[in-house]
């Protein structure tokens, strides 16, 4: 009965955490990675959110790399996408001025609604270095 009642705690408390906002990137960026692995949503983001999301990022990601006089080697991020298709909050593994950039120029894009509750959706990107004028 011990183990039947353990079982029972832990499984509702991974439920529970699964409905909870993530605070820190670290928590955001986990529930990216289980929004992966669920075959319903990996199939909305491979057929809907990917092919949304380039044409909504690289006009953005262009203007801020012609804009920031610095920029880091990488930038990872995760925001959420609500179930309206409005993006929620952004996660910022390292913030800095190009990244408040990027979420600036981001946070008004529209996306294509996720099935289910919001939709944490990670990205990683290795930046070029800036070219000397």
């Amino acid at each position: 009965m011990h183990i039947k009642t353990n079982t029972i705690l832990a499984t509702t408390a991974l439920l529970f955490s699964a409905n909870m906002l993530a605070e820190t990137y670290a928590e955001a960026e986990i529930k990216s990675i289980g929004h992966a692995a669920d075959v319903k949503t990996s199939e909305w983001f491979e057929s809907q959110m990917q092919p949304a999301f380039a044409p909504a990022f690289s006009p953005v990601m262009g203007g801020c790399l012609n804009s920031e006089k610095s920029r880091p080697a990488r930038i990872d991020m995760v925001f959420i996408v609500k179930s309206t298709g409005d993006i929620g909050r952004f996660f910022w593994k390292e913030p800095n001025s190009f990244t408040e950039c990027l979420e600036n120029g981001l946070k008004t894009a529209k996306f294509p609604a996720p099935p289910g509750e919001d939709f944490y959706f990670g990205v990683g990107v290795n930046l070029p270095p800036k070219r000397n004028s």
